[in-house]
């Protein structure tokens, strides 16, 4: 007998070969969940102005990425129309291409969250605003400074928020960059995040740009838009920081392929509460009052989330420049407005294309509806299955005892007759 061959040692498939086959799958994936459901298109212009006003005139091809995202497609000639027919966007329609970015600024790419960091700080008439681009999610977080020696606070307030997800085992960003070398520097920056490697990003020029200074640029057009649409005081402009942050996390990003919200937490950013959007909310209640007594709604414009059970808004009662207030109330006491979401927007219709967008569903093709409309979870449904088995096991049971007790009966009444 001739001996067996060993099969030859074959290489190990490569990484790019592993990528380009999770990608293949997910594809199919997504080709099959969008199968089963029902595909709706955007008709008409109006409503996509709409949609354009809530996401501060940004690029029209990254609006119509987030409604595709959500199973609402767009026409071409009325994408075209709205692109030509907005006479509040800046520049004139035109659209602001990244420069390239300066050799060296980007030489480490982040594999893992909390592994570089990006931080800047702008100022948008007198008041100065810093930013942090963390680079694997490309997540911002905004937030209003009284002085850039509080840029500290911020990145202490950033740790805190993304504990969870920041690395081991100090819960701090490994990595931080900036162009600003004083902050940098500081000895309250490194006594604050004495875990953090602290390193100056490249010389920045003109005809380049970084991610911190994109994010920089976003952020004022979007105030810059929010303030010219609204004609708000300028006093409430840092009040806006964290709420144009929040329109920036849901908007696509061609680089990521989807948005930095679901980058970072695995699921698409609801778009029912959008910063500007008109809302009624009912004030927070003093706990001396009486459990019965019903406070009347006030009408306000959201403008951001800070916690999940806690919701930010504006109430402007006057035309002076302090006329308003920004209060804290909880997620319960606030409510679309009467005339709908996009009515505040310019847009008075409802059409069967957004509504779930608005009412807080993401229409994907993978959550599991029942047939009356009724969301079923699937632990109820393994619970019903369960005690349906157990009802059938118990019939079972019970026909049987009965037939046994027949043959029973039968066996001695056949005893009798023999005797």
């Amino acid at each position: 007998m001739c001996p067996l061959l060993s099969p030859p040692l074959l290489a190990a498939p490569t990484v790019e070969a592993h990528a380009f086959v999770k990608k293949v799958l997910t594809r199919r994936k997504q080709k099959q969940a969008s199968a089963d459901t029902n595909y709706r298109l955007l008709t008409d212009p109006t409503e996509l102005k709409a949609w354009y006003a809530r996401f501060g005139h940004c690029d029209l091809s990254r609006l119509v990425a987030i409604l595709r995202e959500r199973q609402v497609g767009v026409k071409e000639e009325v994408r075209k129309k709205v692109w030509r027919e907005c006479e509040l966007c800046e520049d004139r329609n035109a659209v602001n291409r990244t420069p390239h970015a300066v050799p060296g600024r980007r030489e480490k790419e982040a594999k893992e969250y909390g592994q570089l960091a990006y931080c800047d700080i702008g100022q948008l008439v007198g008041y100065p605003f810093s930013v942090i681009v963390e680079m694997h999610s490309r997540e911002i977080d905004v937030m209003g400074l009284n002085a850039k020696s509080d840029v500290t606070d911020h990145c202490v307030r950033f740790n805190a928020q993304n504990r969870l997800l920041l690395p081991k085992p100090h819960r701090q960003i490994i990595t931080m960059r900036s162009d600003n070398e004083n902050v940098l520097r500081s000895a309250k920056m490194k006594a604050t995040m004495p875990y953090t490697h602290f390193d100056e990003s490249a010389k920045y020029h003109s005809p380049s740009q970084g991610p911190a200074e994109a994010a920089v640029k976003m952020i004022k057009r979007l105030a810059r838009t929010m303030m010219k649409e609204k004609g708000w005081p300028l006093a409430v402009l840092p009040h806006l920081w964290e709420g144009l942050a929040e329109t920036y996390m849901a908007l696509h990003a061609n680089k990521l392929g989807t948005s930095p919200y679901y980058k970072k937490n695995g699921q698409h950013p609801p778009l029912k509460f959008i910063c500007g959007d008109k809302v009624i909310f009912a004030p927070h209640r003093a706990k001396t009052a009486k459990k019965t007594e019903e406070l009347p709604g006030k009408r306000g414009w959201y403008i951001s989330r800070p916690s999940p059970h806690a919701v930010r808004v504006l109430e402007i009662w006057g035309e002076g420049p302090n006329d308003f207030t920004v209060q804290t109330v909880h997620s319960v006491d606030v409510h679309q407005s009467r005339k709908g979401t996009l009515a505040t927007w310019g847009y008075e219709g409802v059409d069967e294309a957004t509504r779930l967008l608005l009412a807080g569903v993401t229409d994907t093709g993978l959550e599991l509806q029942a047939e009356e409309g009724v969301w079923v979870s699937p632990e109820a449904q393994e619970r019903e299955g369960e005690e349906n088995a157990e009802q059938l096991k118990e019939e079972r049971r019970g026909m049987e005892k009965g037939e046994d007790e027949d043959s029973s009966d039968s066996s001695d009444d056949d005893f009798l007759l023999l005797l």
